[in-house]
């Protein structure tokens, strides 16, 4: 419904960008309060960031503000609002990709870790990775938040363990599709030894779309994480 949603404001948005904008920003700014987690009440912000993504997706006006108000979204404590950033990033990502990318890029800060966590599930999109070259930033990107999650200190805040669990997946969608060089990354994280990094790498190598194709790659990493 939310993706209809979005179809529908792109469309409106090339007749009246104004008056789409200010319904989907007063839509996404309902509260937790106002809209909890699981009550039904919580599609109506839903929607509205996923607008926001369709308008920056089709306004050149509203491109900037649509990724600001996003990457403040980003970091809002209810999981489905998060979910909802990353369909509105890949909306934009469709259109103007080296644009949307290159500001995503700015979100890869020391303890950013929503931030971070919503750039990669955006880039973590299948039909987009069909792309090599969007592909390649999209591991590129992936390779600078590990670097983060390296040196972490505030390893047991929530913000972190969020973007943690969202690596658990996001790293084996890109890899598949530059497997080349993502198997070679994924053996130099496996030699950090970072417990936090190991645990991702296994969440990884677990998935079918790495096991079905790269089994001989995924045997290798995983001696590797047992020595």
């Amino acid at each position: 419904m939310a993706q209809a949603f979005g179809d529908v404001i792109e469309a409106l948005t090339l007749q009246d960008p104004d008056r789409v904008w200010r319904l989907c920003v007063q839509m996404a700014d309902r509260s937790p309060r106002d809209a909890p987690v699981n009550a039904p009440k919580e599609l109506i912000p839903f929607c509205g960031a996923v607008g926001v993504g369709a308008i920056g997706a089709t306004c050149e006006e509203r491109f900037a503000p649509a990724l600001a108000l996003l990457r403040t979204l980003a970091g809002d404590p209810r999981w489905r609002m998060r979910e909802a950033v990353a369909f509105g990033l890949q909306r934009m990502l469709e259109t103007r990709g080296v644009d949307t990318l290159e500001t995503m890029e700015g979100w890869v800060a020391p303890s950013a870790w929503f931030a971070m966590r919503a750039a990669a599930a955006a880039v973590a999109h299948p039909a987009h990775l069909q792309d090599r070259l969007f592909a390649r930033s999209a591991l590129d990107l992936h390779q600078k938040i590990l670097a983060h999650v390296l040196v972490a200190e505030d390893r047991r805040s929530e913000p972190f363990r969020v973007l943690r669990k969202g690596l658990a997946y996001t790293v084996s969608v890109v890899v598949q599709a530059v497997p080349e060089d993502g198997f070679r990354w994924m053996a130099e994280l496996a030699e950090s030894g970072d417990p936090d990094v190991v645990w991702i790498l296994k969440q990884n190598l677990r998935k079918r779309r790495l096991t079905r194709y790269f089994a001989e790659d995924v045997a290798a990493i995983r001696g590797m994480l047992e020595r």
